[in-house]
């Protein structure tokens, strides 16, 4: 009795575990379809095993025990391919023809009943008498398809998370007790007699193979079934109250009403027939059912679920093509049409679909069926969309937007479309139209982002050629420069010297219109030896060879002089420079020449743009960190839009060129870069038609080396 309600269990529920993974058995994994083979084949090995124990014949117990050798060797290849595509589906196929193979000879072996010669028939069941000697080498063949698989399974779970890691445990532990136990059970009461007992061991390792197998489905995810197998469990809760409302009722009724005797194992078979029966019945309801839709309703589809798969894949989805190819197949594989295409108007260049568009933009219908009433429909477009092979044409189309057309050829089956079909297609066209208007959009901003980024490319590789051209003219302008500048220094410096001569007499005595001429001269000179000076400092500055050479130097005494070599020109121009020289004023380290330039510069743009009559004041203050320069004109100023590029390189400001056409606008640019490499500041404000402030602030420790 024992026996009998194990066996049932364990087949109840390996049918159990089966039924949940075929449901969906078309769109599973690889490794959840070797799980389903592993419990179908131990399902039908617990069942042959069954058999051979209660039958009472002994040709069919033989055959029986021959054939459990084969079922037990196909769970266990099913179990080895299960644990190969864990991580990854194994597709070796040369490994599957060798397991075919042997497992076909194994079958064959075991119908001609060539693994095992004869049975006993006792209590215990059908024990296996005599083998064959290929019965032990397949045997062993089996253990180690079990132990390879059980083997790679603990190898991996190094690489995998946590919650797989779990599933592989207990799923390790199940196939061993279940797989191995049953071996040992069959195996200890073959060669030992008196241990016939022991073959129970193989009932009830199914049986917590099961247990464990539905625990890892339920609470541990595993197989990706667990909403279908809660789903189950509850069925099977349902199926047991129907049980004991009808099952144990109709006992009552044949025992006390009927009067017939029942003992206690007929009860037990009877409600556990009951039992198997409620439990088949939806196992085989849906196998009619598809059996029967396959047949008879060959193009019976659910439109609500297709559409919920159409949802799922647009949702989200910008992709243009993975729209297009996704629905189609949804819906092929839901109307089952022998030719599906999409008709873009955007995407279409050949000149038959372009006829084709111009035709059903001609028509504005939004569904075409031309199977159905053709009194509306233009003749030209029902000889083309036949020609092509079409019958059904519907427009996507957006609130403001037609994007182009669904063509759908005849059915498979030779049926007509019915108006839930063109329902199902009308709804479906309505989402993809919306999804579709949102991809062309993103095709087309991408497509712009792309010009744009071409353009850009284009006109940076142009502005490189043209930078590459102006750097190489410059060059050779600054060549240029440098070469004329030092030609010209010489000669420049000799004129300097020889008139300085003059005017200390040392050639003789000169009147007062001579030393008047050769004042003017000399400032001439001066002037010009100061331009060439800042040409020479810029090509320096461009080849990094300008150099501050410091040592210390009075500015009160340099201010001073340089104002000296200015009054004849500012007199010439009836300017009045104002100056009070400091009786004691501390030296500061700075580039003597340089700072004689910047100096020089200031006091000669202030002359030259303050007009007749105005005053230059020159200030020269120190405290006790710094010394400061200001050189403040009552001129005409700098405009405002011109003060920020007033210290750029041959810049002049849109006044200054009326009043002086022959400046150069260096003087401002190496006057900010001789003070910002002696680690002063340049200073300046001005305010147009009153005037304008130039100098610089140096800290007294001067420039550091």
């Amino acid at each position: 009795m024992f026996k009998l309600i194990v066996y049932s269990i364990s087949i109840i529920s390996l049918s159990y575990v089966a039924s949940i993974i075929y449901k969906d058995l078309n769109k599973a994994s690889l490794k959840t379809r070797f799980f389903f083979y592993l419990a179908v084949f131990m399902e039908l090995w617990v069942g042959i095993l069954a058999i051979a124990d209660f039958t009472s014949s002994y040709s069919v117990a033989l055959l029986g025990v021959n054939l459990a050798v084969f079922f037990i060797e196909g769970a266990s290849w099913s179990f080895l391919f299960f644990a190969l595509s864990y991580l990854k589906d194994f597709k070796n196929k040369i490994v599957y023809y060798f397991a075919s193979v042997l497992m076909l000879a194994t079958l064959y072996l075991g119908l001609t009943e060539k693994l095992i010669y004869s049975v006993n028939l006792d209590i215990y069941g059908a024990g296996i008498d005599k083998i064959s000697n290929l019965y032990l080498p397949i045997v062993v063949g089996i253990d180690f398809l079990i132990i390879f698989g059980i083997f790679y399974l603990l190898t991996i779970k190094k690489k995998v998370s946590k919650i797989v890691k779990t599933q592989i445990n207990i799923i390790t532990f199940a196939t061993i007790i279940d797989l191995i136990g049953n071996l040992f059970g069959n195996e200890v009461s073959q060669y030992f007699p008196s241990l016939k007992y022991l073959i129970q061991v193989s009932t009830i390792a199914n049986a917590l193979f099961v247990v464990l197998i539905a625990y890892t489905i339920i609470k541990h995810k595993f197989l990706d079934i667990r909403e279908a197998a809660a789903r189950s469990v509850t069925y099977l809760f349902t199926l047991s109250a129907v049980l004991l409302l009808y099952a144990v009722p109709l006992v009552l009724l044949i025992r006390y009403v009927l009067n017939v005797h029942l003992s206690i194992a007929n009860i037990s078979i009877f409600v556990l027939a009951t039992f198997i029966i409620g439990a088949s019945f939806q196992p085989i309801k849906f196998f009619f059912n598809r059996l029967s839709n396959r047949i008879f309703f060959r193009d019976f589809f659910e439109p609500q679920a297709e559409l919920d798969k159409l949802g799922n894949l647009l949702v989200g989805n910008i992709k243009l093509t993975e729209i297009l190819e996704g629905s189609k197949k949804l819906i092929s594989e839901a109307i089952k049409p022998n030719k599906i295409d999409y008709l873009i108007n955007s995407l279409e260049e050949t000149i038959d679909k372009k006829e084709l568009i111009r035709l059903l933009d001609k028509s504005d219908l939004y569904l075409i069926n031309i199977e159905g009433n053709t009194k509306n429909i233009d003749l030209n477009l029902i000889k083309n969309m036949e020609k092509n092979g079409y019958v059904i044409s519907i427009k996507l189309r957006t609130n403001d937007q037609n994007l182009g057309y669904l063509l759908l050829g005849y059915r498979k089956s030779g049926n007509l479309y019915s108006f839930n079909d063109i329902r199902f297609l009308t709804i479906a066209t309505d989402e993809i139209a919306i999804s579709l208007q949102n991809a062309i959009n993103y095709v087309q901003i991408e497509q712009f982002n792309q010009k744009l980024k071409n353009d850009i490319d284009e006109a940076t590789s142009k502005l490189k050629s043209a930078n590459s051209k102006l750097r190489l003219e410059d060059q050779n302008k600054d060549d240029f420069i440098s070469m004329a500048s030092h030609q010209l220094r010489t000669p420049l410096t000799s004129v300097k010297g020889y008139i300085s001569m003059l005017l200390d007499e040392d050639a003789g005595k000169i009147n007062k219109t001579q030393r008047e001429m050769l004042d003017q001269a000399f400032y001439a000179s001066s002037k010009m030896v100061y331009l060439i000076a800042d040409l020479l400092n810029i090509s320096r500055l461009k080849s990094g060879k300008f150099v501050i050479t410091p040592s210390q130097i009075n500015l009160n005494e340099i201010v001073s002089q340089e104002i000296d070599q200015l009054k004849d020109n500012a007199k010439s121009h009836q300017i009045k420079i104002n100056f009070t020289k400091s009786k004691e004023f501390p030296d500061v380290s700075m580039d003597e020449t340089k700072t004689r330039q910047v100096i020089m510069n200031f006091l000669d743009n202030a002359i030259y743009y303050t007009p007749p009559g105005g005053n230059i004041e020159v200030k020269l203050a120190h405290d006790d960190t710094s010394i400061e320069l200001k050189v403040i004109d009552s001129g005409m100023g700098v405009p405002r839009q011109d003060q920020h590029h007033l210290f750029t390189k041959f810049y002049r400001g849109s006044n200054a060129k009326k009043v002086r056409p022959d400046g150069t606008g260096i003087g401002l640019y190496m006057a900010k870069k001789i003070i910002l490499a002696q680690g002063g500041v340049v200073t300046f404000s001005s305010t147009l038609g009153k005037g304008s402030t130039f100098g610089f602030k140096i800290s007294k420790k001067g420039y550091k080396v």
